[in-house]
């Protein structure tokens, strides 16, 4: 079963709804329960888990969106957006969660 993580600081508009995706995309794929919650509370946490911005959410240690990662400002304490099919999104779509779920199984 694949680890799904979402990393998030306090104060992320955005989270909730993130958890929510992730939830949705991992009950469609089958699995129980929701995303792992990882709360980024300082500079130094952000460093330390490699964070790009909240919310993040990674399974099996993959970030979701590895071109948005891979545009993304410096490590830190941020809001992320996401691309999906043409569209800006302030949360990873479910859909590009379960794409990526699928991936990792």
């Amino acid at each position: 079963m694949p680890k799904v993580e979402l990393l998030y600081f306090a104060g992320c508009p955005a989270y909730r709804r993130a958890r929510q995706a992730a939830t949705d995309a991992m009950r469609a794929a089958g699995l129980d329960g929701g995303p792992a919650m990882v709360l980024v509370r300082h500079e130094r946490d952000a460093h330390a888990l490699d964070f790009h911005g909240s919310p993040t959410v990674r399974i099996d240690g993959r970030d979701v969106d590895p071109e948005g990662l891979a545009r993304s400002p410096a490590v830190g304490l941020y809001s992320r957006t996401f691309s999906w099919r043409g569209k800006t999104f302030d949360t990873p779509p479910a859909e590009m969660i379960a794409s990526a779920l699928r991936r990792a199984m």
